[in-house]
Formats: C-alpha cells, structure tokens, sequence
C-alpha cells in the first residue's frame, strides 16, 4: 500500500487528495483525473483504498476522464460498497455514459447520496 494521501501524479491518470477543513468532519475530497483504465487501476486502488480505514467519509469526483473501462468501473463499484460512506459525482463524455450506463452501472451517472 502507499502512504495514505499521497496524490498520484502519474503520466495517465492523477488522484488528488484534500482533508476536509472542517474539524470535526473525519473526510476526505478525492479528485480522479485522466485515464481510469486496467492499466492504471492498481495505482489507483493503491492510492485510495488506505483511506478507507482512516476517514469516516469519501468523497470521490470523477473529472477530466479522458477514458474509462470496464475495470474502472469495477473499481467504483468496489468503492462503493465497502467504503463506510462514499459519494461519487462523475462527469463522463457521452460515450463513457453510455458505456457506464451498458455494463449495468448507472448509478455512477448521478451524484448518490451518502450511505
């Protein structure tokens, strides 16, 4: 694992950390940019999934995705049902919507609430 809140600058993809201000809020803003593909899903899984057991919330914005996958949008499904509370707002090209929207995983289209 790396170290918890480490971004990921890497040549395809960056994962953007930032703590919540608020003091009494155990959360964590993560900002996914870039290509979220099988070629880059270990580094990604690598980067976010210590937080899972640090903060009591996430919040994951998917933007600027250049590209996605069907193991990208395991990934969130992933993230999605075992991290404590998640949100996840994406913001996908019209033929990433509607390959999100084939493989079954609608729900990451809209902005759901927390858990």
């Amino acid at each position: 694992m790396t170290e918890p809140n480490k971004d990921l600058i890497g040549r395809n993809v960056r994962v953007l950390f930032q703590s919540s201000k608020r003091k009494k809020v155990n959360k964590i803003f993560i900002t996914i940019e870039g290509k979220v593909v099988i070629n880059e899903i270990r580094d990604i899984q690598r980067t976010i999934l210590p937080t899972f057991d640090i903060y009591d919330s996430l919040s994951i914005t998917l933007k600027n995705i250049t590209e996605i996958d069907v193991s990208g949008i395991q990934l969130l499904h992933y993230i999605s049902q075992f991290a404590k509370n998640v949100s996840i707002d994406s913001y996908f090209s019209e033929k990433d919507r509607q390959l999100v929207s084939l493989s079954g995983f609608s729900e990451f289209l809209h902005k759901p609430k927390l858990a």
